[in-house]
């Protein structure tokens, strides 16, 4: 299972390594609202946020990386491309250009899907200035293209 590495203080979105270890971090979940304990003092665990006083619900990690995502988009208004080439026969075609920064102003939760194997993918629509539309899909626990096959949640 993945683990949590944001988390919620005074409102704020922090990471595991700017806080306090165990109940002294005062961090909530992003996504349940639930007490954090900061498990980031030791050298051989990976450090991360656990719940305090619940079992860890599957969906938190997913909706925590979904939220941080969408928080960066919307503060810094861009999301950059890298170069991508797709080879179409003995050619190669030019899918996205060096250095293509897209300016988005609006970032929207359109659906939350779970995948046949327990994990979560989410679909973002990203809107420019002009009303241009882009989805993004965030995977959290799908390792392939076969394990999108959509379940009910």
């Amino acid at each position: 299972m993945a683990k949590m590495i944001f988390g919620l203080k005074d409102n704020k979105i922090v990471d595991i390594d700017s806080v306090e270890n165990g109940l002294a971090c005062e961090c909530k979940c992003i996504a349940c609202g639930a007490s954090l304990i900061a498990r980031n003092n030791g050298v051989i665990r990976e450090h991360h946020f656990a719940h305090y006083d619940c079992d860890e619900p599957s969906e938190c990690y997913d909706k925590s990386i979904v939220s941080v995502l969408s928080d960066v988009i919307k503060k810094t208004g861009k999301i950059s491309l890298p170069y991508l080439s797709v080879p179409i026969g003995d050619e190669s075609k030019e899918v996205v250009k060096k250095g293509i920064v897209f300016e988005y102003f609006d970032v929207e939760v359109i659906q939350r899907k779970k995948a046949k194997n327990g994990g979560y993918y989410t679909l973002l629509l990203l809107t420019d200035k002009k009303g241009n539309k882009l989805e993004l899909v965030v995977s959290c626990g799908v390792k392939n293209k076969d394990e999108y096959t959509i379940t009910e949640s």
